[in-house]
């Protein structure tokens, strides 16, 4: 069984079977079996960290129970790394759910081209991010959204002419009709 702890440092444990696959496709709407499809039930859960929280809660939910929480109170446990812990909890023990060696394999085969492209993508990322061309860019929208200010700020000065005259130079009929 894989374990995780919660920003409480409460700790859950997930066991996935038959049973529990099924409830979670009842009651979060995810197919954990999907595993290998690009908006399958891992891959959605692996961007979605609401429907993590569905699954997991419907996944410690007996547990949840017996320590007297709400649904509530067990997202609230769920932030930051926890998120991460959880969904690598869930994944490996679906990995050990199928029964056959080569299925394992499989299974774990796609779980890490996942991870391989979460890496890839995240040093293509820092990558731009580092680069000069990002910085060029971030000054020229810089340099826009001061011209824009500077034009709005400019029409604003120039519509003075269009300004009601105060109050003091209003003319104000007396009540006493003098």
């Amino acid at each position: 069984m894989a374990k995780f702890k919660d920003t409480e440092g409460r700790e859950w444990l997930i066991s996935i079977n038959v049973s529990t696959i099924k409830a979670v496709k009842e009651k979060a709407g995810v197919e954990l079996l999907d595993v290998g499809s690009e908006s399958g039930g891992l891959a959605k859960l692996y961007t979605d960290p609401i429907m993590l929280a569905g699954v997991v809660y419907t996944l410690c939910e007996e547990q949840a129970k017996n320590r007297n929480l709400t649904p509530e109170q067990f997202g609230q446990g769920l932030a930051g790394d926890v998120i991460t812990n959880a969904y690598e909890a869930i994944t490996e023990e679906l990995v050990n759910f199928f029964p056959s060696p080569r299925h394992r394999k499989r299974i774990r085969a796609v779980m890490d081209k996942m991870k391989d492209a979460e890496s890839k993508l995240d040093d293509l990322v820092d990558a731009k991010m580092d680069s000069p061309a990002m910085d060029q860019a971030i000054a020229a929208e810089i340099q826009k959204a001061e011209e824009t200010m500077d034009r709005q700020l400019a029409k604003c000065g120039n519509s003075s002419s269009n300004v009601p005259e105060s109050s003091e130079s209003t003319q104000v009929p007396s009540a006493s009709g003098s």
